[in-house]
């Protein structure tokens, strides 16, 4: 049980690290979103604004969709990391929402990263046909391969 976990360790931190640096460029704050990113980050800095100023999440929408409940896009529209995120911003005072943002896709590329090293660990008795299936996964997942968002909902 512990080598399987000293490999865990190992194959995952590699792929982390890959993860780091293919989202580097995406964390500069002259990145611009668009399209179905856009739109996710809306719904987000929306609900981070209102969390970050008034210590809860929005309960309606008052500039789109003629002012109805938000409760729906609450759930529908943010991913847990999201709401990860978000805590960690409110509880540190940040103020960058994009930041946060683009650490949550990062945050869930990592989570989805490491799902896949644990199925395909049982899938596969090589390593290295891990390391390959994880790698070969988060390079079309990745934001290099895929205009960040784009994918983000389906993951």
């Amino acid at each position: 049980m512990l080598h399987r976990f000293r490999s865990l360790n190992t194959t995952w931190l590699s792929l982390l690290l890959i993860t780091l640096l293919l989202n580097v460029p995406f964390l500069s704050p002259r990145l611009v979103f668009l399209h179905d990113t856009l739109s996710s980050f809306a719904f987000f800095q929306f609900a981070y604004s209102d969390l970050f100023l008034h210590d809860e999440f929005p309960k309606w929408i008052p500039l789109m969709g003629y002012g109805i409940p938000f409760d729906f896009n609450l759930f529908s529209t943010l991913l847990p990391t999201d709401y990860v995120m978000m805590a960690v911003g409110w509880l540190l005072g940040v103020h960058d929402a994009p930041l946060l943002f683009k650490l949550s896709l990062l945050l869930s590329q990592g989570i989805f990263v490491l799902g896949l090293d644990l199925l395909t660990g049982r899938l596969f008795a090589s390593r290295l046909a891990v390391w390959m299936v994880c790698l070969g996964a988060l390079l079309t997942n990745s934001c290099s391969s895929t205009p960040p968002g784009t994918s983000r909902q389906s993951t």
